[in-house]
């Protein structure tokens, strides 16, 4: 998709959400949408309402991998870290999460563990 394409997917998700207020999938989608345009803002809110809706543990994980990015993208690398230590509750040990999480922690300066 093109950033046109970004904006328009976040128009009808709204008109959406407006009837399907508590979507999952309607939410997820609108907060992807934001980011694929660096609306860094607005796709963390609409990630944690998400969060919020999931049904599935499935449902969470990209959800926290997006939402933690967002926050690392905008240089807020304390945030960012926090998610992934939450994800990880849910999927302890996974590679991916272990992985991004010691990207941030490059990024933030801090090698810690």
């Amino acid at each position: 998709m093109d950033g046109g394409q970004y904006a328009d997917a976040v128009r009808e998700y709204g008109k959406l959400l407006r009837i399907r207020r508590h979507d999952f999938t309607s939410t997820y989608n609108l907060a992807f949408s934001y980011q694929q345009q660096g609306f860094y803002a607005e796709a963390i809110e609409a990630y944690k309402q998400a969060l919020q809706l999931a049904k599935k543990p499935d449902d969470t994980k990209d959800t926290f991998i997006n939402l933690a990015n967002c926050y690392a993208r905008t240089r807020r690398y304390k945030e960012s870290l926090a998610v992934y230590a939450a994800a990880l509750r849910y999927f302890p040990g996974d590679p991916t999460l272990l992985h991004n999480m010691d990207v941030v922690r490059r990024l933030s300066g801090s090698g810690d563990r």
